[in-house]
């Protein structure tokens, strides 16, 4: 019997556009089961017979809503790529956080044999472009909260960083980075700040300095 629950990954196969909701028809591969995708949920227009993954984001009977965009995608399309080195328990994927304006997605990674997370993950990265065309950048786990906030805020040049400041008492950051720099560590829109805070649970602010 096949059985959906919500977070699992499936490959679909689009059926028809549903113009009036703004969405695709699809059938869940392998069934006979359809569900719908909002094109607000997929990160790519599809066309009648394409292929591709996507996470159950809802099950209202008889209703099954998937989407390409939420931390629940993220996170088992990712935990399929390095499933190796999660069975080895070499490392651990704590957390995986996306923001709807922007196009990638931040994973944190953390070692649990003296090994660096990243590395040892980048070889089997290649393989998202399976599944995704959003960008996936891995954060190293980090015990010191201010050295996490720097660590979230990668692809933003680390050495720009001044100074960070952990408020431990209401949780959240000030970070003082170079002010020509400033535009890295905000991300279009604010996006790249916005995922790290996401990612870490607090409010993060960029506060540029001369």
């Amino acid at each position: 019997m096949f059985t959906l629950k919500i977070g699992h990954v499936v490959p679909f196969s689009v059926i028809k556009a549903l113009p009036d909701y703004d969405a695709y028809l699809v059938i869940i591969a392998g069934s006979q089961v359809l569900a719908v995708l909002p094109k607000k949920y997929a990160f790519m227009p599809y066309r009648v017979g394409d292929a591709a993954f996507a996470a159950v984001f809802m099950i209202q009977q008889p209703r099954v809503v998937l989407t390409q965009k939420n931390h629940q995608f993220f996170k088992r399309i990712l935990e399929g790529i390095i499933s190796p080195l999660l069975a080895d328990g070499r490392i651990r994927l704590k957390r995986v956080a996306v923001v709807s304006e922007a196009r990638f997605a931040k994973a944190v990674v953390q070692s649990l044999c003296d090994e660096d997370p990243v590395a040892i993950c980048l070889p089997h990265m290649k393989e998202m472009k399976s599944y995704t065309n959003y960008t996936v950048t891995l954060i190293r786990y980090a015990e010191r909260p201010e050295e996490m906030v720097t660590n979230s805020l990668a692809p933003a040049p680390a050495d720009k960083i001044r100074r960070v400041i952990h408020w431990s008492e209401t949780n959240n950051a000030d970070v003082y980075v170079d002010r020509s720099y400033v535009g890295y560590f905000l991300g279009k829109n604010g996006s790249n700040v916005a995922c790290a805070s996401k990612l870490l649970g607090m409010p993060i602010k960029i506060i540029p300095i001369a």
